[in-house]
Formats: C-alpha cells, structure tokens, sequence
C-alpha cells in the first residue's frame, strides 16, 4: 500500500517506496538460454501489466476517497511537506533536482534538433540528479517520524478506500504479490547472469 500511496504524494516528494515481499517465483533455468529468455520476458510483460492494472485501479479508488475525505487530502499533503523537509535536512534541494529533473525530460523530448552528444549528457545528468534525490529519499524514509506518519496515512487511506471499494485489500495483496514476483525474478536474472560471467 506505502508504493500506492506515495503514487500521489510523489509529484511534491518524488519518493517511491516498491513493496518487498518474498517471492516462491522461481525462473527455470534448466531451458536453453534463448528459450528462457522469450519466457522470462513474457512472464515479466505479463507482470508488468499486471502490476500497471492493479496500479491504476487502486489509484482510481485512492483518489475517490481523498475526495471524499478532505482530512485525508490534508494528511497527505502534511506527510508530503514532512518528506521535502527531511529530504533537504540531507542537504538535498529536492524542489530544485524535481524542477531541474522536468526541465531536461522536457528539453529531451519536445527537441527533436538534439544532438546525440547533447543527448546522452542530459540524460546522464537526469541519471545522476534522479539517483541523489533517490538515495536522499531512502535515507528519509528510515526515520521513524516518516515512518509514522507514512503508516498512518497508509492506515487511513486503506481503511478509506475499503468504504469505497470492498475489494480494495483483495486487490493491494495482488498489487503486493504481483511486485513481489516481479522483483524475485529480476533478481534471479541478474544472479544468472552474474553466475554466467
């Protein structure tokens, strides 16, 4: 639920938190390489789309109950405020790396004139800055004040959204295991290809 709730909060925070949960999901690797690697990536699509259905229907009834909640609107934006302002105790300006991070996404993708060169700087920029602002976040979200307050909303917010849709738990413990699986296998891959080196 934390990786949903942030969903909203993430335009002011940018901060995601991905649910990590264990996984039985197991990637087979007893089949020839070419073989394994079409299934993988099927079985990943399949995931993905998945996780971005779920997604997308859990932010639906998310937004339908901080409509309907006004109290919850402010204890989102309050949690939001707390996270910008534990992010630039880091001594990260997490406003200026958003707005700078707008600004080459922008500048990359309405500018077809680019050269390659001009490209590949703005994007390694926008790797560089997304990577300080993320590993600021992470260290934010270790403090048990941000941790409180993110589980109450969370609290909240699921107890809110259950109002508006029953199925709203049913749905996050699929949201939950459908990254969980995502993250094992991906994990598995790069412990194969680790091995295989």
């Amino acid at each position: 639920m934390f990786a949903l709730l942030t969903s909203n909060v993430i335009r002011r925070a940018t901060f995601v938190v991905c649910a990590t949960l264990g996984t039985s999901w197991m990637v087979h690797a007893d089949t020839s390489p070419q073989t394994e690697t079409v299934d993988v990536r099927q079985v990943l699509g399949h995931l993905e789309a998945q996780i971005n259905q779920l997604g997308s229907e859990l932010q639906g009834i998310q937004q339908q109950a901080i409509a309907a909640n006004p109290d919850l609107q402010a204890q989102q934006d309050a949690y939001a405020d707390l996270v910008a302002a534990e992010v630039k105790k880091t001594g990260v300006d997490g406003d200026a790396i958003e707005t700078r991070l707008e600004a080459i996404a922008d500048e990359v993708n309405a500018n077809d004139d680019l050269s390659e060169e001009k490209r590949q700087e703005l994007i390694e920029e926008f790797q560089l800055k997304r990577q300080q602002l993320m590993n600021a976040q992470r260290e934010v979200l270790q403090s048990p004040a941000v941790q409180e307050a993110g589980q109450a909303l969370s609290d909240n917010l699921v107890k809110d959204m259950t109002v508006i849709n029953e199925d709203t738990p049913d749905l996050l413990a699929a949201l939950n295991q459908a990254q969980a699986q995502y993250q094992g296998i991906m994990q598995q891959l790069m412990q194969h290809q680790m091995g295989a080196q």
